[in-house]
Formats: C-alpha cells, structure tokens, sequence
C-alpha cells in the first residue's frame, strides 16, 4: 500500500520491428501479468541471430495522483537501454 511497481518491457510491436524474420504472432498476447510478476511466452524458431530483451523495473511512493508515472519509466525503447547498461 506504500509503493507502486511497475515491470516494463518491448511490446511485440517493437519486438516485430527489431525481428521481423521472426514473424512474432500479437495474438493471444504472449505477456500475462500477475498480482506476483509476468510470464513472456515468446516461442522463437529457427532463430538466426542473437536476441535481446530487457526488463525495466521502476516505482513510486504512493499516495501519488499521477496514474502512469512509474509505467512511462518502464516504457523504453531497447536501443536507449542498451546504450545505458553498456
């Protein structure tokens, strides 16, 4: 009741973007949240490269009136993230 966190990553339309060989299906959504994390199911074949994901684990002290303060943080694009953690 304190805190707020929020666990961002690329939705599949970003993923689309950077792996388009891959033909990654939206649908059902292969991201499903709950009250104790998330689970990804992005099942890859015949992969031919490398592939990278990230997570981004952001929050706020709550009592706070702005509603997606801590899901903007968690909302960043994977070039921006790897130019930070390399």
């Amino acid at each position: 009741d304190e805190w707020h966190m929020t666990i961002g990553t690329e939705d599949t339309e970003s993923l689309k973007i950077r792996y388009p060989e891959l033909n990654i299906v939206e649908a059902p959504y292969p991201i499903e949240y709950y009250d104790s994390g998330m689970t990804m199911d992005l099942t890859v074949l015949n992969a031919q490269k490398e592939m990278t994901l990230h997570m981004i684990i952001s929050s706020k002290s709550l009592p706070d009136e702005r509603g997606c303060t801590a899901w903007y943080f968690a909302d960043m694009p994977h070039d921006l993230v790897t130019k930070v953690v390399n």
